[in-house]
């Protein structure tokens, strides 16, 4: 049986879940043609079983099940441009020392309720936290398609994902406090919080998971390793220190911070060491159940996030197969993860979570098997091998995600990710371990210093790779250069699986058509740009000139260094696309501008000025 035949007949869901994914991208590309689209795969449907064509059934019934899935889970706009008194209950939230951009559930005005919106409440008081109420008066915005500055941080697409339809921002009390009642009806700063009442069955997992975290914090180990177990374990990545951040991310070892499958595997193994007692009596299915309610349970305390759902699925499937004394295919418990997800919550599609999880996971399927040991008999040399063969794997589907995403590319992932997936598996045993000795009250001191040991030895490794030379590189793609990639590791997978020169052929000549078309997308970039930046107080302009950049604006020395200072931080992937080391400030008259201050600037006037400073 040849490669293409052996996915097909082992992998049955491939084709629904290919159409249920190419159902969901029609829905967000096209969606006023959901309807009619989802008509017209239906009668297609019913053509093929007429037909008896298996294949195109199944094609067609996946996309028009995706785009009922998107009708079905369709947001509730919500109204723009009328001021209202809004109530709304936490659904999510980031926190920087510095402000709460949290995701809403609209309660009232009734005839939004259901809507969601995006809330930037620029003040760390008073204090929000998920499933509280907040009470507050102020006009919604529509949400800008594109960030201000290119490469800017844009709320677009987890807007569209969370099903959010509109923004706020408000103030906060820690302004609001200080205005006058006519400041403060102009800026909409007050907020009301109220706790829930009665908590819900989901604030109770809430608080839960915030006894964990609190246990972590507690059980006797540095603060710093504390804040690490607390990320692996809980997923709760709040209380790491940007610098951390930082360094995993350069030695390409972040996914470590992100509850995923590796996490998932580590509790699995830990959970079946528990209930080993119960196997030791003949009860293996019993086990098996005991183990799949762990860590179901777990999943949802975590909460249900989609690397952590995926692999509790295909560890659902695989135990399920044993349980019923059936084969199980990882590829095939793959795409049933991905079909239950995307039925549910269809837009998670467009996540870059989603995206990652299951392109690595693909990626280890497909690829770990062909370029590992396959004949290789001797352990030192079988271990090592199958190590890097998971990575390479990973890094052929995620790599191109990553530049999307991301814009970077650690270079030295291979010399971290082996050595740091090594130790993990041991420290979050051993942090899992404490908390329980904890619980019945035993003393443990020597498995404290070891998992002391054991965070300095995976911090030590994280800095030593983030400060080598050249840690990481700089990657511009446009998401439509995905395609030919996709296309590419596909003839590199058949390459490898048929061993036949035609694929190695084709696979060169479409990764030869993949980098020139990114080096022809790299070079359309105009020598001269003009970025008109909206803000409140001042106007201001970003005007590029090869690789440097200006900032003109009419704002008072005073207040000048700290704009700077801000619009330098929002602009830091802008200027590092282009070669820039910092902005340049220059004056610009305000009897120059042919448009009042705070009115919408007009382009070509501002051009003018530009050349004219310059």
């Amino acid at each position: 049986m040849n490669a293409k035949a052996s996915i097909f007949s082992g992998t049955p869901l491939l084709i629904l879940t290919v159409a249920f994914i190419a159902g969901v991208a029609f829905g967000r590309i096209f969606p006023q043609y959901v309807l009619t689209g989802a008509a017209a795969l239906v009668a297609l449907c019913f053509l093929a079983m007429l037909m008896r064509r298996v294949v195109p059934l199944f094609f067609c019934a996946g996309g028009a099940l995706a785009l009922f899935a998107m009708q079905v889970n369709g947001p509730v706009r919500v109204g723009t441009g009328e001021e209202c008194r809004w109530r709304a209950v936490i659904e999510a939230g980031r926190y920087s020392p510095y402000a709460q951009n949290l995701t809403v559930r609209v309660l009232a005005p009734q005839r939004y309720a259901g809507g969601r919106m995006m809330v930037d409440l620029r003040s760390t008081a008073p204090s929000i936290e998920p499933f509280d109420t907040i009470d507050f008066r102020a006009v919604a915005a529509p949400i800008p398609a594109q960030p201000a500055i290119p490469y800017e941080y844009s709320p677009a697409n987890e807007a569209w994902v969370s099903g959010a339809t509109a923004t706020v921002t408000l103030q906060g009390q820690s302004f609001a406090e200080h205005w006058s009642d006519k400041q403060r009806r102009k800026r909409e700063g007050d907020v009301t919080v109220t706790p829930p009442a009665a908590p819900t069955l989901a604030e109770r997992i809430y608080g839960w998971r915030e006894g964990v975290s609190e246990a972590i914090l507690h059980s006797g180990i540095e603060p710093e390793a504390a804040y690490f177990l607390d990320a692996i374990l809980t997923g709760n990545t709040a209380s790491l220190h940007p610098d951390v951040r930082a360094n995993f991310s350069t030695a390409g070892v972040s996914h470590v911070l992100a509850l995923s499958g590796t996490h998932v595997a580590v509790i699995v193994a830990f959970l079946w060491f528990v209930v080993f007692p119960v196997r030791m009596t003949g009860h293996t299915r019993t086990g098996l159940l005991v183990t799949l309610a762990a860590l179901w349970g777990y999943a949802v305390l975590t909460g249900l996030s989609p690397s952590v759902t995926r692999s509790a699925i295909m560890v659902t499937a695989v135990m399920m197969a044993d349980i019923l004394r059936r084969e199980s295919n990882s590829l095939n418990s793959l795409c049933l993860a991905a079909l239950l997800i995307l039925l549910f919550r269809p837009r998670e599609l467009f996540s870059p979570g989603f995206q990652l999880s299951f392109a690595a996971v693909a990626g280890i399927l497909l690829f770990s098997p062909l370029i590992g040991p396959q004949h290789e008999r001797r352990r030192w040399i079988r271990m090592p091998w199958n190590w890097l063969a998971v990575c390479l794997a990973a890094t052929l589907t995620t790599a191109p995600l990553v530049a999307l995403h991301f814009h970077q590319f650690p270079v030295w992932f291979i010399l971290a990710n082996i050595p740091v997936c090594l130790l993990l598996p041991w420290i979050m045993g051993a942090e899992l371990l404490l908390l329980i000795f904890n619980l019945a009250a035993i003393s443990a001191p020597w498995l404290v210093w070891s998992i002391n040991k054991l965070y300095w030895l995976i911090i030590t490794l994280v800095q030593w790779v983030s400060h080598l030379p050249s840690a990481v590189i700089d990657l511009w793609i446009s998401p439509w250069l995905l395609l030919p990639w996709a296309l590419t590791l596909a003839a590199l997978w058949l390459t490898l699986a048929k061993r036949r020169w035609v694929w190695g052929a084709t696979t060169l000549l479409l990764l030869l058509f993949t980098v020139t078309a990114h080096r022809i997308h790299q070079s359309h970039t105009p020598p001269r740009e003009l970025i008109v930046v909206p803000d409140p107080y001042h106007t201001v302009y970003l005007f590029r000139r090869h690789n440097h950049c200006y900032l003109l604006t009419d704002a008072s020395p005073r207040a000048l260094p700290n704009l700077r200072y801000h619009l330098t931080r929002r602009a830091a992937t802008y200027l590092r696309r282009h070669s820039i080391d910092s902005l340049e400030p220059r004056p610009l008259p305000t009897d120059t501008l042919a448009f009042p201050r705070l009115h919408p600037p007009i382009i070509d006037t501002a051009t003018n000025v530009a050349k004219r400073q310059l």
